[in-house]
């Protein structure tokens, strides 16, 4: 469990402060409820591997409807159910514990610091004299 007064659940460019709070936690396991409908469903499942990766963490992503699925903190996919096309139960051996990733512990940071790099670098060639 996190205790942390940054675990709401604000966006912040596609990525919450709660999913970086857990990852900062080095959670065993996610477990993430969810549900879908028809024409998401693929596109709503695979960011999850992502997200293992990012966080080092095994998740398993449980739908009422839609696509359940659980994968290892390397995001490789170890079980998918589609709610849709009739299966109603996944099996999957899910191992537990996390594995530290950078990402887990500096989130954005590394971005940033190349946005701020690529802003610096075109500053200089703009106000470079031209040969």
């Amino acid at each position: 469990m996190v205790r942390n007064n940054d675990t709401t659940w604000s966006h912040s460019h596609g990525r919450s402060s709660l999913q970086h709070a857990l990852g900062r936690a080095a959670a065993d396991l996610w477990i993430v409820p969810a549900n879908d409908w028809r024409e998401v469903k693929r596109s709503h499942l695979q960011p999850v591997a992502f997200r293992a990766i990012e966080n080092g963490v095994p998740i398993l992503r449980a739908t009422s409807a839609g696509m359940s699925g659980a994968f290892d903190a390397n995001g490789r996919t170890l079980a998918v159910v589609d709610h849709f096309s009739g299966q109603r139960t996944m099996v999957a051996q899910m191992p537990l514990g996390a594995v530290p990733t950078i990402y887990a512990r500096v989130g954005d940071l590394f971005a940033w610091l190349c946005v701020g790099a690529l802003a610096l670098f075109m500053a200089i060639a703009l106000l470079a004299p031209s040969t």
